[in-house]
C-alpha cells in the first residue's frame, strides 16, 4: 500500500509517513497510549510522494515485556470524496428554489427541503412518513392520481399540475416533474417529486 519494502518501512518513522508534525503525532501517541483515543483520520503520503486519506484503529500491546502500538489503516479516500460530493449535492437540495420532495416505494415521506414548509406550511416533522395526499384539495380527479402512480411504478417520469391545499387552508398550484429513483439492479427504490408554485402564472 505504501510503496516501501519491509525492511524500508522498519528503518522509517511514523513522521515520514504521517503528514502531522512530530509534535502532533507524539500527542496523538500519548492518547493512545493513556486510553484517551483510539480512533483517527489522518493523511498519509505514499512513497510515490501522494495523499491519502486514512482511518487508524490504534491500540497499546504488550509482548515479551515491551508495549507496543498495535494500529489498523484503512485507505477511506474514495469514501471521504464521496462524502464531499454528497454534502454539496445536500446542500444544493436544502438551499434550491424549487420544492423537493423524497418519499418510498409507498409515497411515505422521507425528506423535504425548506422550500416546502415555506410554501406549504408544513414543517418536516409533521409531515415525515406520511403521504403527499395530505396537500390534495380534492379538486382533481381519482383517475388523475391512479395514471400518475400507474406513470412512476414503470420506471417512467411524470410531469403535470396539481391542485394543492397548504395548512392554513388556502390553495396553491403547483408545476411537478416526479422521478422514479432506481438500485442499481434498476430496481426503483424511492421517488423524487420538484415542483415549483405556479399560482400566480395560472392566475395571469
Amino acid at each position: 500500500y505504501y510503496g516501501y519494502s519491509i525492511e524500508k518501512l522498519k528503518s522509517m518513522n511514523i513522521s515520514q509517513i504521517n503528514i502531522l508534525s512530530k509534535q502532533q503525532i507524539k500527542t496523538t501517541i500519548e492518547k493512545v497510549k493513556t486510553g484517551q483515543e483510539n480512533y483517527f483520520q489522518h493523511k498519509h503520503k505514499l512513497s510515490d510522494g501522494s495523499i491519502r486519506d486514512v482511518e487508524i484503529y490504534s491500540s497499546p500491546i504488550e509482548f515479551k515485556n515491551k508495549k507496543f502500538l498495535h494500529s489498523i489503516i484503512h485507505d477511506i479516500t474514495d469514501k471521504k470524496i464521496v462524502e464531499k460530493e454528497l454534502q454539496k449535492l445536500s446542500l444544493a437540495i436544502e438551499h434550491n428554489p424549487v420544492i423537493v420532495i423524497i418519499t418510498d416505494i409507498e409515497g411515505n415521506i422521507e425528506y423535504v427541503n425548506p422550500k416546502f414548509t415555506e410554501v406549504t406550511g408544513y414543517p418536516f416533522e409533521e409531515v415525515k412518513g406520511k403521504n403527499p395526499r395530505l396537500l390534495n384539495s380534492g379538486n382533481q380527479s381519482k383517475e388523475y392520481f391512479e395514471k400518475l402512480w400507474d406513470t412512476i411504478h414503470s420506471g417512467n417520469v411524470w410531469n403535470g399540475e396539481f391542485h394543492n391545499k397548504k395548512k392554513n387552508g388556502k390553495l396553491f398550484w403547483e408545476s411537478a416533474i416526479i422521478s422514479p429513483i432506481k438500485d442499481k439492479d434498476g430496481i426503483v427504490t424511492h421517488f423524487v417529486a420538484v415542483k415549483e408554485d405556479i399560482t400566480e402564472k395560472k392566475k395571469m
